[in-house]
């Protein structure tokens, strides 16, 4: 008979118990009793199974952790509970069916079995013979940390606007590009400089490679996008640099890079295509964008998009040349006309771009200081008046103006006036302009008698400017010339822009008998709610509509209903650039009051139509 017993014992005042293991065996006729203290491993083994729950509690209490034991085979022979809550599987059935519900296993076996190599011994992985056994660690749910970071790396690499790459990262990946294309030049150098048998080996296998090492960046600003934002406020320009957005995003691929670096600035860079293939991409991308139609509460808004295109190349020298070159090239799109890309060339020198444009600048300030301008003038021809009645008419027609530098010739306005504007000459420009026009007619009184209007452009910054309205108004005062027979145009877009400005210089002139005239209409925004508010005596329809009426139906409807609704409040329609009499005769179908264009008068010197009429008079 076996049996447990405890005994309490006193010793020194202090009582405690002992285990103790008695055995009683019947040895013939006597009884053998055994007694062994089996207190230490009884507290052993307490000891062992409290360490246990203790473990178990942790390891199960773990949050978003989970302990497993694996064999070396990769078959799970234990996880913790913790498993129920990451993965949703409770802890035996994941080791049950882990096949269905693991698609791949770490091997973590590979760095374990690198340890044994050195001779070094991995506990608790191997047995007494040294081989392993199993394979223990711990797991962590690690989604949240990778979620974390992934939309970190989003914020810092995208653009919050447009979900497009931001300047920081456009930065990175450009250089990046560079790099490769510097290394495949490299590699290409190398393949040259092998014999002739070799080259033709080496380059069968590398020129599709070499090939697709080509990209070609282009630098996009919007234009007329800061008449959106002034007019309608940011969150008006948000939604239109929204909806841009997404049209580039539809004529790039996978392999192309597509960024918004500024305000309105975008830059696209076409991986592995020829310049060719590109210009033909952008040819298609500005069809988009100029049959594109910004509305925003009751407003309708044109927009455009000027591009410089460059290829990158072995020659490129830094990402912010490159740049610097396409900037560039965009800014000459924009002196061509806007809505269309100009493409720099390697052998278009920067230097030379901008020693023509320091040069322009230099024969602008002179012009300003010494009349270097000249005084162009192109009609403006009445088109419903019989043939036997234009000689009685009074002419009208509008001032231009041309730079004269002394070693090139005139130079079109299309060239030094953005540069006035970037340099804050226009208000100089338009004071000029002004002065000299008046001074012509004043000292031509004969010429004036012949004269009904003489239309004048003012610029968005003198429509802003107190002072120069201040001069303008001092000057129209004491000339001789009659007032009512001097009419300043201005343009849609600057009037819009900012509006109450514009009210205010128009009352102020029309008080002392001025007229005025809202050039380019239609090529901003079109608002008649506007054009209802502004006390102007003429509407010049923009010559992008006027230009293909004969054949575009949509030109012919929108100069229709420009015409209908202007002459119902009272004013007097003028079509620009008409280039041909087919235009002229559906203008005259229309019943617009007046044409201006190459195919009615060509521009002139304003001495020679001065002198002329005053010699035809005299004759």
């Amino acid at each position: 008979m076996r049996c447990i017993a405890v005994y309490e014992f006193s010793r020194a005042n202090a009582i405690f118990r002992l285990k103790l293991k008695v055995q009683v065996v019947k040895a013939g006729g006597n009884i053998a009793v055994t007694v062994r203290d089996v207190t230490e491993r009884f507290r052993a083994q307490h000891d062992l199974k409290r360490s246990e729950e203790k473990y178990r509690r942790l390891v199960d209490g773990m949050h978003r952790h989970f302990v497993y034991t694996k064999t070396i085979e990769h078959n799970f022979m234990y996880v913790s509970a913790g498993i129920e809550k990451i993965l949703g599987f409770s802890a035996e059935d994941f080791c049950a069916n882990e096949s269905r519900y693991v698609r791949q296993v770490p091997d973590e076996t590979f760095e374990i079995r690198q340890t044994i190599a050195r001779g070094e011994k991995p506990e608790p992985y191997i047995d007494e013979q040294g081989l392993l056994v199993a394979v223990e660690g711990i797991a962590r749910d690690v989604t949240k940390e990778l979620a974390l970071q992934e939309e970190v790396y989003f914020q810092a690499n995208h653009d919050q606007l447009t979900g497009l790459f931001n300047r920081y990262a456009f930065d990175e990946k450009l250089r990046e590009i560079l790099d490769e294309t510097h290394k495949a030049a490299g590699q290409q150098g190398k393949i040259k400089a092998l014999n002739h048998v070799d080259f033709e080996k080496v380059a069968s296998i590398n020129s599709t490679r070499a090939y697709h090492k080509q990209s070609v960046m282009c630098f996009i600003d919007m234009d007329r996008f800061k008449l959106v934002n002034d007019s309608c406020g940011h969150p008006a320009g948000d939604k239109l640099l929204k909806e841009i957005s997404t049209i580039f995003r539809q004529y790039v691929n996978g392999k192309d890079l597509l960024a918004r670096i500024g305000g309105d600035e975008f830059c696209i860079i076409f991986r592995n295509q020829s310049l060719d293939e590109v210009t033909k991409r952008l040819d298609k991308l500005l069809l988009a964008i100029s049959n594109y139609r910004f509305v925003y509460d009751d407003k309708l808004f044109f927009v455009g998009a000027s591009i410089g295109v460059i290829e990158i190349n072995e020659s490129t020298q830094s990402a912010e040349a490159l740049i610097k070159a396409a900037d560039n090239a965009c800014y000459k799109a924009k002196h061509l006309g806007r809505n269309r890309y100009f493409v720099f060339h390697d052998n278009d020198s920067q230097m030379a771009i901008d020693d023509s444009e320091n040069q322009v600048l230099h024969a602008l300030h002179h012009a300003l200081q010494n009349d270097g301008f000249e005084l162009y003038s192109q009609a403006i021809m009445p088109l419903n008046v019989p043939n036997q009645e234009k000689a009685a008419q009074l002419q009208h027609y509008e001032i231009l103006l041309r730079l004269n530098a002394k070693d090139s010739g005139l130079i079109s306005p299309g060239l030094f006036i953005p540069l006035a504007e970037r340099h804050g000459l226009m208000n100089k420009v338009d004071m000029w302009v002004v002065d000299n026009t008046l001074k012509t007619l004043e000292s031509n009184p004969a010429h004036i008698d012949t004269v009904g209007k003489v239309a004048i452009n003012l610029s968005g910054i003198t429509l802003g400017d107190e002072m120069a309205l201040h001069k303008i108004a001092k000057r129209m005062q004491s000339t001789s010339v009659p007032v009512e027979k001097i009419c300043f145009e201005i343009t849609e877009t600057t009037a819009v822009t900012n509006l109450s400005a514009a009210k205010h210089f128009i009352s102020t002139l029309r008080d002392l008998g001025c007229s005025f005239a809202l050039d380019d209409f239609g090529a901003g925004m079109s608002s008649f709610t506007y054009l209802k508010n502004l006390d102007v005596d003429y509407v010049k329809i923009d010559g992008s509509f006027v230009r293909n009426i004969v054949h575009d139906p949509i030109d012919h409807a929108t100069v229709t209903a420009i015409n209908n609704i202007a002459h119902s409040m009272g004013k007097q329609t003028v079509a620009e650039f008409v280039v041909d009499n087919a235009t002229a005769e559906v203008l005259r179908d229309l019943k617009i009051d007046f044409g201006q264009g190459f195919a009615l008068d060509k521009p002139k010197p304003l001495a020679h139509r001065v002198q002329w009429r005053v010699k035809l008079a005299s004759a």
